[in-house]
């Protein structure tokens, strides 16, 4: 069992990890929970506590973590409407990069074949 200051320093360094994941991808819901499955418990843990708080049950969140989640915008209660909106916005920016890194390639090769014929 982890001791107080031990679970202290683990949420923050999860709220910091969390707060950097939600300024690449304007959410803090973790979208990709394959590649942040650690992140991606946590914050739900948070979400779970939350609603335990709510209806006054046992539960580990303080107010001064609530108010560190509020100031990042956590979303405390997601609604499968939700879920499906920042999915599909998430999938678009994945689609996006794709077509950018496609780009990229292509005009590389477009370079390349530029130079050729400019060096003739």
């Amino acid at each position: 069992r982890m001791d107080h200051a031990t679970n202290f320093t683990k949420w923050q360094q999860n709220f910091r990890e969390l707060r950097l994941y939600a300024q690449r991808h304007g959410t803090t819901y973790v979208l990709d929970a394959k590649n942040n499955a650690s992140l991606s418990h946590w914050a739900h843990r948070q979400r779970r506590n939350y609603k335990l708080r709510k209806e006054g049950q046992k539960n580990f969140l303080t107010a001064a973590r609530i108010r560190q989640l509020d100031a990042i915008g956590f979303e405390w209660e997601l609604t499968p409407d939700r879920i499906k909106e920042l999915r599909e916005k998430h999938d678009e920016k994945l689609k996006a990069r794709a077509r950018a890194k496609a780009m990229t390639e292509a005009e590389k090769l477009q370079n390349c074949h530029n130079a050729k014929l400019w060096r003739r």
